[in-house]
């Protein structure tokens, strides 16, 4: 779940700098950073709860600590053959904006949960719900970057939103 935790940062982090940051002066006055701080802590909450649902030891499929490490190794190769590591040409010397690159292959390539684990739907409901809240919300604000009609905040979410969540 390492994955989802950092598809968890990403999530806070668009909220805080591609819709806070740009909301105008007024806004912020009027209650609205509240608004936001509740869409994150609903997140954070759905967040919280899916991991305890993970962790219950009715869902720990595995009886001995070989078996569970075959099924990490397993997960871990799935994640290596969906995102391989970058080519070295593209990496280069690990500069500023290679260290991005790396970090972001990073982030790919951790462990998430998958159709059938226990507690996806409800994280990918979770996600669902965030983007839907936080659509709703562009769409009553006036924020210059995103314009205020359906079409222009669609656009700014699938530019801008860090998860393709269907």
């Amino acid at each position: 779940m390492r994955g989802d935790a950092f598809d968890l940062q990403d999530m806070i982090e668009f909220l805080v700098i591609e819709v806070e940051d740009n909301l105008p002066k007024r806004s912020k006055k009027s209650g609205v950073q509240r608004q936001l701080a509740d869409f994150v802590a609903d997140l954070v909450g759905e967040f919280v709860e899916v991991v305890e649902i993970v962790e219950q030891p009715q869902h720990l499929h595995h009886t001995s600590s070989q078996a569970l490490s075959d099924h990490v190794h397993h997960r871990r190769m799935l994640a290596a053959a969906q995102y391989p590591f970058p080519n070295p040409k593209d990496v280069g010397d690990y500069e500023d904006q290679n260290k991005e690159n790396i970090l972001a292959w990073v982030k790919r390539s951790e462990l998430r949960l998958l159709p059938g684990d226990h507690g996806f739907a409800r994280w990918r409901t979770a996600k669902i719900v965030f983007r839907q809240s936080v659509r709703k919300f562009l769409k009553t604000e006036e924020i210059e970057e995103v314009g205020s009609s359906s079409a222009e905040v669609t656009e700014f979410l699938n530019n801008k939103f860090p998860l393709v969540v269907l």
